[in-house]
Order: structure tokens, then C-alpha cells, then sequence
């Protein structure tokens, strides 16, 4: 793990603007992680925070680097305002929810179906009251109401597995996104779910074919997805939060951004207030 975390954290864009205050963090987290279980609330995003505990992977990032997942989600900063609406499909601890609700003040509509990640979810709520802004689904999105079975033993990496499955796992109800509260009115989604994002969308007809989405983040960049998408009227895009450029294209990155009017979404991130994390306006 070290082997993989320090050059990440030396590459990162954001990071690396004070990477000696990052690896400190990251010195500081592993020392207290090796002597108390107990969660820790970080400062983050615009005065949110942030609750990590020892178990969690992903997450961690965010207080290494500022932002664990550059530049998807300063293009999710740049983008929302306070009236949005936004899908957290996958959302696991709850990052992008935290992002979205507490850092900008948007309603989310939050869909999770593993108890660990549940009560990562949960606590990031609590810790920044909105109670009254996130909505949480403890169900998996997929093409159709039901159930399925769902890994519990793969930390972020959960997912949808088959019944022959030898780890630990459950059986969890699924959910269509087009039955979600709120999932007509949302202006932007992301949805990270491990490989079951073609499903995700095969649920969300109406509410692809309708007028209010206009971005998805999405991190499956399998032809399924990209021919949904593309039927459905999206264009792959690439973001650069420093000179807030939004460009046609496909991406690297940790998710693709896809994006129905371009003039819309180039106009609202260039005219977005800066974020402020780790001391940095952005």
C-alpha cells in the first residue's frame, strides 16, 4: 500500500502544490489509525467535514490530497448550486453527498445498500446536519425492482455478485432509478457501482430521456455505457478545474464526466464561486 500511496499522493494534482503538508497528513493518519479506532471529522470542502475511520480505503485520500478523486470532483464543486438536485448512486461513506449537500447546500438523493458503508454514509449526515438535505436508499440500483446478492467483504469495491459468490456478501433489495425520490428532478448523477453502471442506466430510461439531468459522472467506460449515453444524447468530457475548461472528449480519469447541453454546463462552471479545501481557493 505504501508503495501505491505515496506517488499517488506525489502526482496529485492538488497535492502536489504542497506535498510535504500531504505526506504529513498522511504520517499523522497512519500513526493515530495504529493507535485508536476511533473516527475522526477532518475540515474539509467550504467549512463540511469529513468522517474517516481506520477501516476505510478511498476515502482516506480526500485528507491526503485535498480531493481524493481530481478533477471529478472539482468539476461537481464548479458545477452545483444550492437549488440542485443530485444522485449519489453508490455512494458508499458518502463523499460526493458530502460535496454536494454540505460544501454547496444542493438535496441528494443517496443509494447504498452495504451496512459498513451505510454507517460511514450515515455518520457524514450527521456530522454536517443534513438530515434534511440527503435522502438515503439502503437499496442497490439496477434495471428493475427485486433483489439481488451483494459482496460485503471488498471494502469500496462491493458490488453485485452471483450467488456462487465464495466471499461474504447478502442478499439486498434493487431498486430502479427511475423509481428514486427526486430522480425526474435531478441535475446531476453520479453513480459508481462497480461495474453495474449499464444496469443502473437500463433503469433510468424516463429519467435519462428527461429534461433535468444534464451531467453523469459515471466509472464504467464499457461500450454498453458509452452506447447508452450516447443514444441517450450525452457528450464524453474532460475537465480542467484550474482554468475550469470543460472539453469533448474521453478520459483516464477516476470517472468520465458525460454531458447533455455544453453551453449550459460551461457556462455554470466558469461562472461558479471558487472552493475552499486544505487553505486553497479553487
Amino acid at each position: 500500500m505504501l508503495k501505491l500511496t505515496l506517488p499517488w499522493i506525489w502526482n496529485h494534482p492538488l497535492a502536489k502544490r504542497q506535498r510535504w503538508n500531504a505526506y504529513a497528513r498522511y504520517a499523522w493518519w497512519q500513526c493515530r489509525s495504529r493507535l485508536t479506532a476511533t473516527s475522526y471529522a477532518m475540515p474539509w470542502v467550504n467549512g463540511s467535514q469529513l468522517v474517516l475511520e481506520p477501516s476505510m480505503q478511498g476515502a482516506k485520500g480526500n485528507l491526503y490530497a485535498g480531493l481524493h478523486e481530481w478533477p471529478d470532483m472539482a468539476f461537481v464543486l464548479h458545477l452545483l448550486r444550492p437549488s440542485d438536485h443530485v444522485l449519489d448512486i453508490g455512494s458508499n461513506v458518502g463523499t460526493y453527498s458530502v460535496l454536494a449537500a454540505a460544501a454547496i447546500g444542493c438535496t441528494v438523493t443517496a443509494a447504498e445498500p452495504t451496512p459498513l458503508a451505510l454507517r460511514g454514509l450515515r455518520a457524514n449526515i450527521t456530522a454536517n446536519r443534513l438530515n434534511n438535505r440527503v435522502n438515503v436508499e439502503e437499496a442497490c440500483i439496477g434495471c428493475a425492482p427485486g433483489e439481488v446478492h451483494f459482496s460485503t467483504d471488498r471494502g469500496p469495491m462491493n458490488g453485485v455478485v452471483d450467488e456462487h459468490y465464495s466471499g461474504a456478501m447478502r442478499v439486498v433489495p434493487q431498486l430502479a432509478l427511475d423509481a428514486l425520490p427526486g430522480a425526474n428532478e435531478a441535475c446531476c448523477w453520479k453513480v459508481d457501482v462497480e461495474g453495474f453502471e449499464a444496469e443502473v442506466l437500463r433503469g433510468a430510461h424516463q429519467s435519462l430521456a428527461g429534461p433535468a439531468v444534464q451531467a453523469v459522472l459515471l466509472e464504467d467506460r464499457s461500450p454498453a455505457v458509452t452506447r447508452l449515453m450516447l443514444d441517450a444524447g450525452f457528450t464524453p468530457c474532460g475537465y480542467d478545474p484550474w482554468d475550469r475548461s470543460l472539453e469533448p472528449k474521453h478520459t483516464a480519469s477516476s470517472n468520465q464526466i458525460w454531458i447533455r447541453n455544453l453551453a449550459w454546463a460551461q457556462e455554470r462552471l466558469h461562472n461558479a464561486p471558487p472552493f475552499e479545501v486544505l487553505g486553497q481557493s479553487i
